[in-house]
């Protein structure tokens, strides 16, 4: 009889043992997800993207007016596409507009970003990048280096 519970014991031990490993193994599992996307989320200093359309204008105001202070900043923004081409230059330049929330007042950032194909003017689209500025025709400009450039359905 006590070598019937001594087995019963050790197989008592290896579920225990088994059951434990499974179970840490699946908090790792669960924490290295976590610190991916709390990484992700770490990566974007200023998201237009989650604030209300009050708060948005008010930050990209502050963008326009102030840029020295977003250099080197990730950015993420939402708006529509629009392009303009200026002839001095002979280049066409790129803008995600963003409105306000009585869609009476807009805001376009410049962006670039190295994709084939630009989406159609107008089209909501949602841009990643780091705030830059370049020098052009004496007079420093201020833009989004695009990492990212997502259409929105």
């Amino acid at each position: 009889m006590s070598k019937k519970r001594n087995d019963n014991n050790k197989a008592k031990r290896i579920i225990g043992i088994v059951s434990c490993t499974i179970i840490v193994s699946l908090c790792l599992i669960c924490f290295a997800a976590c610190g991916d996307s709390a990484t992700a989320i770490e990566e974007v200093d200023v998201d237009l993207s989650v604030m209300n359309s009050t708060m948005v204008y008010a930050k990209v105001y502050d963008i326009v007016t102030n840029p020295t202070a977003y250099v080197g900043k990730t950015i993420k923004a939402k708006g529509n596409y629009y392009t303009s081409y200026y002839s001095q230059t002979q280049k066409y330049y790129n803008y995600v507009v963003i409105q306000d929330a009585t869609a009476c007042c807009a805001q376009g950032l410049e962006f670039e970003c190295s994709v084939a194909n630009y989406p159609s003017k107008g089209a909501e689209i949602e841009i990643v990048g780091v705030f830059k500025s370049y020098e052009e025709l004496g007079i420093t400009y201020y833009y989004i280096q695009a990492s990212s450039l997502t259409v929105n359905p």
